[in-house]
């Protein structure tokens, strides 16, 4: 039986499971494109530089393959250059500097107004929290510390109360000059929160629900792209 040899020729061909998504010059995509396609070259033992630059347009649009076949590094060429070309000029650093801290402190100020009452509603807050605040820390835009502080402070007063109540009843004699983890605020609202709670037959009446609907505190968790909800 013979073995096919890797090379630039059994690249996957574009449309196919293993082939990058069509790079069409979004600024969101170019960096996560780069490196697919690098990680292409290295699997199918492509190391010459022409071979690199000529194969990265079999997965762009037909104005990238204009643009990029215009560059003085795809012309010469030079890989490494024109993969900084194509990061540099299609806005790589946008995406980089997504958010801010002040889109953090935008986002807790509204949840916290906003009552929690079911795990839909609670989940739905972490997983916008963690959008923004966990990019921020793993930017070092904010230290371990702060994004505890900020996770705790998004979550509406009654919430607190009972997810602290909770919390000190396992530990009273908790140092409370230091904040509750992500993970123990989680748990415990999870479990203030179980769907099969023996009163959930008679719903939440009193809470205002966390949701879309006159409320804009979900503008960062979840704004549903087609591209985000792929990725998801």
């Amino acid at each position: 039986m013979s073995v096919t040899t890797l090379s630039v020729n059994t690249l996957p061909v574009l449309g196919t499971k293993q082939a990058p998504e069509k790079f069409r010059g979004d600024y969101t995509k170019v960096d996560h494109f780069i490196k697919h396609f690098e990680r292409l070259l290295a699997q199918h033992n492509v190391t010459d530089t022409a071979e690199k630059c000529q194969s990265v347009i079999l997965y762009c649009s037909r104005s990238v393959i204009e643009f990029i076949q215009a560059l003085d590094n795809y012309i010469t060429p030079n890989w490494d250059l024109l993969k900084k070309d194509i990061k540099d000029f299609y806005d790589a650093d946008l995406d980089i500097t997504r958010y801010k801290v002040k889109d953090l402190t935008t986002y807790v100020k509204k949840t916290k107004q906003v009552k929690m009452g079911t795990l839909s509603t609670w989940k739905k807050y972490a997983r916008g929290f963690i959008r923004i605040g966990g990019w921020l820390k793993a930017q070092t835009k904010i230290s371990d510390t702060e994004h505890m502080v900020y996770f705790w402070e998004g979550i509406p007063k009654s919430m607190k109360k009972k997810i602290e109540e909770r919390l000190l009843s396992k530990e009273p004699n908790r140092d409370m000059s230091k904040p509750f983890t992500v993970k123990e605020i989680t748990e415990a609202a999870e479990a203030i929160l179980q769907r099969n709670r023996f009163d959930n037959i008679f719903g939440d009446s009193d809470d205002e629900e966390f949701t879309d609907e006159g409320n804009s505190s979900d503008d960062y968790s979840e704004s549903e792209s087609s591209d985000d909800s792929d990725a998801e």
